[in-house]
């Protein structure tokens, strides 16, 4: 994505759903030009129709602010060459065909469905929380003075010259207080978890699943790709969906649906208008849902709803209207 200027400062919009993908969910795929709707589930509103490069990205969300490192969006471009460009035509196929694909077009789905499971907000959150707790309040304070910079200094292995221990220890505050070191342990660890979702994929069983003719759309959430312990327990209504058995659930696009299994019996063919239903209630409303949005390339999407009847969009926002009223308000507030 190309950079944009404000206020003198170049910035750039990197996608975490990348757009070939949402593709998938718009109103006219395969053909080009298709717009979707978004759905904020937790300001309860809708917008749309919207064109994919215009949804579910951030400004430098995987820019890496340091100083020896030449390129900031390395990362951003390693996401689109090794795994996006080799994915994109893929998924066409996929489509086209409507067959799973075999050899290194299987192997670079399912690595692509690997990055995917480690890139988005959701993940960079709890990792930037975990290191802003972690390491960036302790070092602030370790590095408030130049004294304390000293003492810190002293118990590296690393010798730092004294004519430039105060530009270290500004440029540290710097990067802590900007929370760009709390990125860069986002970026690492997306890296080194991305090893384990790798080898998840690859010692199971892929199973491709259609809607078929009169079932609704499947909607496409901003954390897409979920893991569904075997032990859980759903509603009896998801029964054939066999998913006490599937370990992932990945939406191809708006009419496919991949389900990562253990070795076993498997379960290709059509999905029927309620398991349809069942899975996008997954997407939006159960333990698996979206982190925050909701694409769909209808903008009164279908779901199933408590009770197992069907839901539109203004039952959504009924319901989610009703439980943010019964949620207890927090301290202080």
């Amino acid at each position: 994505m190309p950079p944009f200027c404000e206020g003198g400062i170049h910035l750039v919009k990197h996608h975490y759903l990348p757009q070939f993908y949402l593709r998938g969910f718009t109103d006219s795929y395969p053909k080009k030009k298709g717009r979707l709707f978004e759905f904020d589930l937790v300001e309860n509103q809708q917008r749309g129709p919207c064109l994919p490069k215009e949804v579910a990205f951030a400004i430098d969300f995987y820019k890496a602010d340091d100083p020896r490192n030449d390129d900031p969006n390395e990362m951003e471009d390693f996401w689109n060459y090794e795994f996006e460009n080799k994915a994109a035509p893929v998924f066409h196929s996929v489509f086209k065909s409507q067959t799973l694909p075999e050899g290194e077009d299987l192997a670079h789905l399912l690595l692509f469905i690997a990055s995917l499971a480690v890139r988005v907000p959701v993940i960079k959150n709890v990792t930037e929380g975990i290191a802003n707790h972690a390491f960036r309040d302790s070092l602030l304070a370790r590095t408030k003075t130049p004294q304390l910079l000293e003492e810190l200094l002293s118990e590296s292995p690393i010798s730092v010259p004294s004519e430039i221990r105060e530009r270290v220890r500004a440029d540290l505050r710097h990067r802590l207080t900007t929370g760009r070191m709390a990125n860069e342990v986002f970026l690492a660890n997306s890296l080194s978890s991305m090893k384990f979702v790798i080898e998840f994929l690859f010692e199971r069983a892929v199973c491709l699943r259609i809607c078929e003719d009169g079932a609704p759309n499947l909607v496409c959430p901003d954390w897409p790709v979920r893991f569904v312990p075997s032990a859980a327990t759903f509603d009896s209504r998801d029964y054939k969906l066999r998913l006490r058995d599937s370990l992932l659930v990945f939406r191809l696009n708006k009419r496919m649906v991949l389900f990562v299994a253990a070795p076993g019996p498997q379960f290709h063919g059509t999905l029927t208008r309620e398991e349809s239903l069942a899975i996008n209630r997954m997407a939006v409303l159960s333990c698996y849902s979206a982190h925050r949005y909701v694409y769909s390339a209808d903008q009164d999407f279908a779901l199933m709803g408590d009770g197992g009847c069907e839901w539109h969009v203004d039952d959504l926002r009924e319901h989610l209207r009703r439980r943010r009223k019964a949620a207890p308000e927090a301290p202080g507030m």
